[in-house]
């Protein structure tokens, strides 16, 4: 079924407290979603798996971004730094 433009297609819960950044893959299958929880919530979309969580920041989350080729995940947080993940694993790659 497609969806027609601007319907729902679907609801994903799990991020706790505000949400301040999303970020959707080039392919659509990934979403990233951070916020107030100092957390990173990867939701794979479509086969209904719970979402994976990334931590490492020690502030609130203010920015993603997901690379062109769908592999790395880039977070901004207000304690001031930007981190580098990999998205197949999940683990953190670099922080500056």
């Amino acid at each position: 079924m497609v969806a027609a433009r601007g319907d729902l297609v679907k609801t994903l819960q799990g991020q706790a407290g505000n949400l301040n950044a999303v970020a959707l893959s080039p392919d659509g299958k990934l979403l990233a979603a951070a916020g107030a929880s100092l957390t990173i919530k990867l939701w794979s979309l479509g086969d209904g798996t719970p979402p994976r969580t990334l931590e490492g920041h020690g502030g609130v989350v203010y920015a993603l971004a997901i690379s062109p080729d769908g592999r790395l995940l880039a977070s901004g947080s207000e304690d001031k730094t930007v981190k580098l993940w990999s998205l197949p694993d999940g683990q953190p790659l670099r922080s500056a």
